[in-house]
């Protein structure tokens, strides 16, 4: 594994993670609605719940490669699958941000602990059920053939850590009073989207490739 291998490992993972939680989702609306009283600490608080959803979730994808097509290269179908899902999760996000509508609201949620709502909104959430066995597969593999030994535990502290970052600092600005303001966070999810678009292209291109023999 060389520097540039690492670096461009990293690149990928944050640029996708940070594509998928930019979104508002049950996560975000779980974080605000506890932010009012907890403030940053809300963030890390279903983030942790959310964590011991997906960190599991990570290792039998992970465990599930090494067994069935090994870590030696991307498999071309998983490329192809992934790259169109990169495809659409770019599109759909860009023309939910740019018609205008999109706005971040304070809302309650019902659960017993901000812990619980980590757990809840990520257990019962079908976009993430989704988005594992398809993105993050193509994520996985991906980050397995660059890194090798050392992938499992850099794809978990590097996403985990996106995570983590962003809901914090949403949990912050609800609690100063700030979540109202959303130029910033539209252009960091339109900067994000169009980067996740050229990952999709590039994928396609490479399972094809692959399959064609080229």
């Amino acid at each position: 594994m060389s520097l540039i291998e690492l670096i461009e490992a990293l690149v990928f993972i944050v640029v996708l993670s940070m594509s998928g939680v930019l979104i508002p989702g049950p996560m975000t609306l779980a974080v605000i609605s506890h932010a009012v009283a907890k403030g940053a600490m809300a963030g890390v608080l279903v983030v942790l719940g959310h964590a011991l959803i997906e960190i599991p979730l990570i290792i039998l994808i992970y465990m599930g490669l090494i067994s069935t097509i090994g870590i030696e290269q991307v498999n071309p179908i998983v490329a192809i699958i992934g790259g169109v899902s990169f495809l659409l999760m770019s599109i759909s996000a860009l023309k939910y941000v740019l018609k205008g509508s999109f706005e971040l609201k304070a809302l309650k949620v019902s659960s017993t602990s901000t812990f619980m709502a980590g757990i809840i909104t990520t257990a019962f959430n079908p976009s993430f059920i989704l988005w594992w066995p398809t993105t993050g597969l193509l994520m996985v593999n991906y980050i397995a053939v660059l890194l090798g030994p050392l992938a499992l535990l850099v794809l978990i502290l590097v996403h985990e850590a996106c995570d983590l970052f962003w809901y914090t600092f949403i949990g912050f600005l609800t609690k100063k009073g700030a979540s109202t303001s959303t130029k910033l966070l539209k252009s960091l999810i339109i900067a994000c989207n169009i980067f996740l678009a050229v990952y999709g292209i590039y994928f396609i291109l490479m399972g094809v490739r692959s399959l064609v023999g080229v």
